[in-house]
């Protein structure tokens, strides 16, 4: 359920004001008069748009608490250099595929994902293969 003073505490967070949001979100500034006096209450795709413009959950725009963010993980070049020395062997060919697959695009970055999966499930590539000779 929407509640204006939980959007308020968000707003003010974020140091906006009303007309910001509504030009942001793309919603008319009487509209947010209407819901401040209680005369009504925000559909669910106007919702959206103010937590897309604000940059927040749409659970965190009905509490007004704003979750602390997600840690994010890097891999850089130096953090590749510093791997073990047992990986030392594969450190070229990490930053290679790093590299690379950072500069390709979502579906891009699915395919080879999707690729190196059919090549892992063949068995025939893994490093370490049963001897079959032994079996």
């Amino acid at each position: 359920m929407f509640s204006y003073s939980s959007y308020e505490k968000i707003r003010d967070q974020k140091g906006l004001k009303d007309g910001a949001v509504a030009r942001g979100a793309g919603i008319t500034r009487s509209t947010f008069t209407e819901w401040k006096a209680g005369r009504s209450h925000p559909k669910a795709e106007k919702l959206i748009k103010i937590s897309d413009f604000l940059g927040v959950s749409l659970e965190e725009l009905q509490t007004g608490e704003l979750k602390p963010p997600l840690p994010t993980f890097e891999l850089s070049l130096d953090d590749l250099r510093r791997l073990p020395a047992s990986a030392a062997a594969y450190d070229r060919r990490i930053r290679e595929l790093v590299v690379l697959f950072r500069d390709l695009s979502d579906e891009g970055q699915e395919r080879v994902l999707q690729y190196a999966r059919d090549l892992a499930d063949t068995g025939k590539y893994k490093k370490f293969q049963a001897d079959e000779k032994q079996a």
